[in-house]
């Protein structure tokens, strides 16, 4: 049996344990006791991305999208810590 887990993302149950998939494609991301965040495809934008007021988060945020690895459809959209680069240059 299929259940909604968020938009675009779902779980189902194959053999006794339950898993989760992407709803457009069926690609399999993990087990239900893993992150799913772990197995997308991830892009980092500059906040801007979001909207010109956005521009007071530039250097602190980052925003975040997560996408199917296998058809692209959109599963999460968020602000995260922008790390700080390590200097490479010496």
């Amino acid at each position: 049996m299929n259940h909604p887990l968020r938009e675009n993302l779902e779980t189902f149950s194959q053999g006794t344990e339950p898993w989760v998939r992407c709803i457009r494609c069926q690609h399999v991301f993990c087990s239900m006791k893993d992150d799913w965040k772990k197995a997308s495809k991830r892009v980092l934008f500059p906040p801007v991305k979001a909207g010109p007021l956005m521009d007071v988060l530039t250097g602190q945020f980052l925003l975040e999208q997560l996408f199917c690895p296998s058809c692209g459809a959109l599963l999460n959209t968020d602000f995260v810590e922008a790390k700080p680069q390590p200097d490479i240059s010496s």
